[in-house]
């Protein structure tokens, strides 16, 4: 059976607008049950249930990063013995950066030929545990600067843009970025230091279109660990119109190594967020991959990122 989890509230509504322009059409092809989340931790609520109750072969998200996230913790924490179903993105939200690294468009054709049995992938998860805590995200999670833009970037009924977002990083740095932060990586421990931010990216975009870790494969088991050293705010401005053209990883305050797990430690507040949401942890953050957790549909077997996990 699919299932298809609508966010009405995604993108400012465009996205339940959008579904509703083409339900008629998937329809007339397929027999689905269509839910909409009601609001923040629904949509994981509703893909809980299917799991425990075994009704979905195909999930069909319509909605962005958050949608996403929001449907994926909800399918990884209910404990099954059974497949989990086959994860359709339907890219109707602000940032839908997850999609865009699988190819994926928001057209009708292409839902209907992933409806179809179209080309699918095995992909990565990440699971976060702090203490007395513990989520799930499968593009992207950072923390200091860049969890504080999403934090100021994001308004409820208002569509999210990379301008948006470069807005809210220069607010933010406005408000200080200065963390002192320990990293522990693939089990090794490292000095602590002053940070301005870190990205912890399973996928290749961010920030609704820009290129923070070219080259980040979703299913090699690793996380392209990017991480930018505190400095003055001027050069902080000049590295963030870097990001946006991708050429942020030749700046001198720019680390990138790529890892399979990591253990993040740090004193007073630290902004953290995964999939564009905003998350409160606490210190210790331990980050662990579960090796190809989903099985997503792709739009055709030549996705950008692909290392040959794919099967049909």
């Amino acid at each position: 059976m699919i299932h298809v989890i609508v966010n009405p509230s995604s993108a400012a509504a465009s996205g339940s607008r959008a579904w509703s322009r083409i339900e008629a059409a998937v329809r007339a092809e397929h027999d689905i049950v269509v839910h909409h989340s009601a609001g923040p931790g629904d949509g994981s609520r509703i893909a809980a249930g299917l799991i425990s109750e075994r009704q979905a072969t195909i999930v069909v998200v319509v909605g962005g990063d958050g949608s996403l996230h929001d449907v994926v913790n909800g399918l990884l924490e209910t404990p099954s013995t059974a497949p989990l179903p086959t994860l359709v993105v339907w890219p109707s939200g602000s940032g839908n950066d997850f999609a865009r690294g699988l190819g994926v468009r928001p057209s009708l054709d292409a839902l209907l030929a992933a409806l179809r049995g179209s080309t699918t992938r095995l992909v990565d998860a990440w699971q976060v545990s702090w203490p007395g805590g513990n989520r799930w995200f499968v593009n992207l999670a950072s923390f200091g600067l860049t969890a504080r833009a999403v934090e100021l970037a994001t308004w409820p009924g208002v569509r999210v843009s990379a301008g948006r977002y470069v807005a809210g990083a220069i607010r933010a740095l406005w408000r200080g970025a200065d963390f002192s932060v320990r990293l522990s990586l693939d089990q090794a421990s490292m000095a602590a230091a002053h940070l301005a931010a870190g990205v912890l990216a399973n996928g290749s975009w961010f920030g609704a279109g820009m290129p923070i870790a070219p080259g980040a494969v979703l299913d090699d088991g690793r996380l392209d660990c990017i991480t930018a050293r505190a400095a003055s705010r001027p050069r902080l401005l000049g590295l963030l119109a870097r990001v946006v053209t991708g050429r942020h990883l030749g700046s001198p305050l720019v680390t990138r190594q790529r890892v399979s797990s990591l253990v993040l430690e740090w004193q007073g507040d630290l902004p953290f967020e995964m999939d564009g949401e905003t998350v409160r942890v606490a210190s210790p953050v331990e980050v662990r991959c579960a090796p190809g957790a989903l099985r997503v549909s792709t739009e055709s077997s030549t996705t950008p990122g692909a290392s040959g996990s794919r099967s049909s």
